[in-house]
Protein backbone atom coordinates (compact mmCIF):
# COMPACT_ATOMS: atom_id res chain seq x y z
CA UNK A 1 0.00 0.00 0.00
CA UNK A 2 1.47 3.48 -1.12
CA UNK A 3 1.24 6.49 1.20
CA UNK A 4 -0.76 9.37 0.98
CA UNK A 5 1.37 12.26 -0.42
CA UNK A 6 1.01 14.06 2.99
CA UNK A 7 2.31 11.91 5.13
CA UNK A 8 4.75 9.95 2.64
CA UNK A 9 7.86 10.56 4.15
CA UNK A 10 6.52 10.55 8.10
CA UNK A 11 5.16 7.13 7.46
CA UNK A 12 8.00 5.98 5.83
CA UNK A 13 10.68 7.37 8.56
CA UNK A 14 8.27 5.42 11.18
CA UNK A 15 8.58 2.33 8.84
CA UNK A 16 12.27 2.36 7.89
CA UNK A 17 13.10 2.56 11.55
CA UNK A 18 11.37 -0.55 12.42
CA UNK A 19 12.94 -2.40 9.37
CA UNK A 20 16.28 -1.13 10.49
CA UNK A 21 15.64 -2.64 14.08
CA UNK A 22 14.96 -5.80 13.10
CA UNK A 23 17.30 -6.23 10.12
CA UNK A 24 19.47 -8.88 11.74
CA UNK A 25 17.01 -10.73 13.28
CA UNK A 26 17.96 -14.52 13.06
CA UNK A 27 13.84 -15.21 12.28
CA UNK A 28 13.36 -16.86 9.40
CA UNK A 29 12.08 -14.79 6.48
CA UNK A 30 9.78 -15.97 3.60
CA UNK A 31 11.89 -16.02 -0.09
CA UNK A 32 9.73 -12.65 -0.81
CA UNK A 33 10.39 -10.79 2.59
CA UNK A 34 14.33 -11.63 2.11
CA UNK A 35 14.39 -10.71 -1.44
CA UNK A 36 12.42 -7.19 -0.07
CA UNK A 37 15.21 -6.64 2.49
CA UNK A 38 18.21 -7.16 -0.04
CA UNK A 39 16.21 -4.66 -2.06
CA UNK A 40 15.56 -1.86 0.47
CA UNK A 41 19.43 -2.00 2.04
CA UNK A 42 20.19 -1.58 -1.89
CA UNK A 43 17.52 1.16 -2.18
CA UNK A 44 19.24 3.02 1.29
CA UNK A 45 22.67 3.00 -0.22
CA UNK A 46 21.48 4.46 -3.25
CA UNK A 47 19.58 7.14 -1.57
CA UNK A 48 22.54 7.79 0.44
CA UNK A 49 24.82 8.63 -2.92
CA UNK A 50 22.02 10.66 -4.68
CA UNK A 51 22.58 14.07 -5.63
CA UNK A 52 19.82 16.57 -6.24
CA UNK A 53 18.70 19.17 -8.34
CA UNK A 54 17.03 20.63 -5.64
CA UNK A 55 18.71 20.29 -2.57
CA UNK A 56 17.00 19.67 1.00
CA UNK A 57 16.83 22.65 3.14
CA UNK A 58 19.42 21.89 6.07
CA UNK A 59 17.50 24.19 8.63
CA UNK A 60 13.86 21.92 7.61
CA UNK A 61 14.66 19.12 10.47
CA UNK A 62 12.52 16.67 11.99
CA UNK A 63 13.15 14.65 15.21
CA UNK A 64 10.92 11.77 17.08
CA UNK A 65 10.76 12.96 20.97
CA UNK A 66 9.05 10.10 21.92
CA UNK A 67 7.93 7.07 20.43
CA UNK A 68 3.78 6.43 20.02
CA UNK A 69 4.22 2.82 22.01
CA UNK A 70 3.97 5.10 25.15
CA UNK A 71 0.36 5.84 24.11
CA UNK A 72 -1.41 7.88 26.72
CA UNK A 73 2.03 8.25 28.96
CA UNK A 74 2.99 10.59 26.04
CA UNK A 75 2.71 13.75 27.66
CA UNK A 76 3.92 12.82 30.95
CA UNK A 77 6.84 11.54 29.40
CA UNK A 78 7.23 15.01 27.27
CA UNK A 79 6.75 17.19 30.49
CA UNK A 80 9.34 15.00 32.69
CA UNK A 81 11.67 13.91 30.27
CA UNK A 82 12.16 17.14 27.90
CA UNK A 83 10.39 20.10 29.48
CA UNK A 84 11.38 20.18 32.85
CA UNK A 85 14.56 19.10 32.48
CA UNK A 86 15.94 21.85 29.89
CA UNK A 87 15.18 25.90 29.95
CA UNK A 88 15.28 26.02 26.06
CA UNK A 89 11.49 24.42 26.10
CA UNK A 90 9.47 27.60 26.32
CA UNK A 91 6.20 28.66 26.04
CA UNK A 92 3.86 26.30 28.01
CA UNK A 93 1.48 27.39 30.70
CA UNK A 94 2.93 25.93 34.24
CA UNK A 95 -0.77 24.87 34.95
CA UNK A 96 -1.04 22.72 31.84
CA UNK A 97 2.84 21.70 32.37
CA UNK A 98 1.76 20.66 36.44
CA UNK A 99 -1.51 18.33 34.94
CA UNK A 100 0.40 16.37 32.43
CA UNK A 101 3.28 15.86 34.94
CA UNK A 102 0.84 13.94 37.27
CA UNK A 103 -0.12 11.34 34.56
CA UNK A 104 -3.37 10.98 32.67
CA UNK A 105 -5.94 10.02 35.26
CA UNK A 106 -5.53 14.03 35.75
CA UNK A 107 -8.65 15.85 35.59
CA UNK A 108 -8.18 18.17 31.74
CA UNK A 109 -4.90 15.95 31.24
CA UNK A 110 -6.03 16.09 27.58
CA UNK A 111 -6.67 19.93 27.23
CA UNK A 112 -3.71 20.69 28.89
CA UNK A 113 -1.89 18.32 26.41
CA UNK A 114 -3.55 19.59 23.58
CA UNK A 115 -2.52 23.43 24.60
CA UNK A 116 0.81 22.22 25.31
CA UNK A 117 0.99 20.66 21.48
CA UNK A 118 0.06 24.34 20.36
CA UNK A 119 2.39 26.80 22.08
CA UNK A 120 5.65 24.68 23.70
CA UNK A 121 8.49 26.19 21.66
CA UNK A 122 12.38 24.85 21.93
CA UNK A 123 14.87 27.48 21.20
CA UNK A 124 18.15 25.16 19.99
CA UNK A 125 21.79 26.60 19.86
CA UNK A 126 21.91 27.97 16.48
CA UNK A 127 18.47 30.13 16.91
CA UNK A 128 16.08 27.75 15.54
CA UNK A 129 12.75 27.28 16.83
CA UNK A 130 11.41 24.05 17.08
CA UNK A 131 7.74 22.78 17.61
CA UNK A 132 6.05 20.12 18.68
CA UNK A 133 3.50 17.56 15.97
CA UNK A 134 1.38 14.37 17.32
CA UNK A 135 1.00 11.81 14.92
CA UNK A 136 1.45 8.69 16.55
CA UNK A 137 4.95 9.54 17.82
CA UNK A 138 6.05 12.87 19.14
CA UNK A 139 7.66 15.08 17.32
CA UNK A 140 9.84 17.95 17.28
CA UNK A 141 9.97 20.03 14.01
CA UNK A 142 11.65 23.23 12.26
CA UNK A 143 10.26 25.15 9.41
CA UNK A 144 7.14 26.59 8.62
CA UNK A 145 5.86 23.09 9.26
CA UNK A 146 3.91 22.90 5.44
CA UNK A 147 5.30 19.34 5.51
CA UNK A 148 2.69 18.02 8.35
CA UNK A 149 -0.65 19.35 6.26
Amino acid sequence: MSNMSYCRWRNTLTDLRDCFEHIADPEELSEDEASARVELVALCKQFLEWEPDDPIEEEDKTEVLLDGAHGRYIPMKFAHEFYMVDPRWIGVDPDDLDVVANGPDTEGYEEAWESILNHARYMDKDGREWKLWLDGDLFAYTGDGEQWV
